[in-house]
């Protein structure tokens, strides 16, 4: 899905469809930095509006879909592995589809991997 949406909305938006990334690509001075705000605070709303969206459609719990850590795992393995990922994220980010590095549909491709 991420692949997707970087393909049709990246030269619209930037697809920073994470906070994360959004200050990454700020810290590169890609993006100015009074706009990083306004992207999260939107996200946060699309989120909320998405999630309301499919409860009311479809009607479903919030166990389905959402992510869960594994049964005695601990609150610093969760954190620790969430810290990981988002470093592997943001690094295929920066290094293929910022501006300095930008390599077009290629760059969703790796990051859609």
């Amino acid at each position: 899905m991420m692949l997707a949406i970087m393909m049709f909305m990246g030269k619209v938006s930037g697809a920073h469809f994470n906070p994360a990334i959004s200050r990454a690509v700020a810290a590169r001075d890609d993006v100015p930095w009074r706009c990083v705000p306004a992207y999260i605070v939107v996200r946060l709303v699309g989120a909320v509006g998405a999630a309301l969206t499919l409860r009311w459609v479809i009607s479903l719990s919030a166990s389905y879909g959402s992510n869960h850590p594994a049964h005695g795992a601990s609150s610093g393995a969760e954190v620790s592995m969430e810290a990981l990922l988002m470093l592997g994220l943001v690094s295929a980010i920066i290094a293929t589809a910022s501006e300095a590095q930008n390599i077009g549909v290629f760059g969703a491709l790796s990051v859609g991997a």
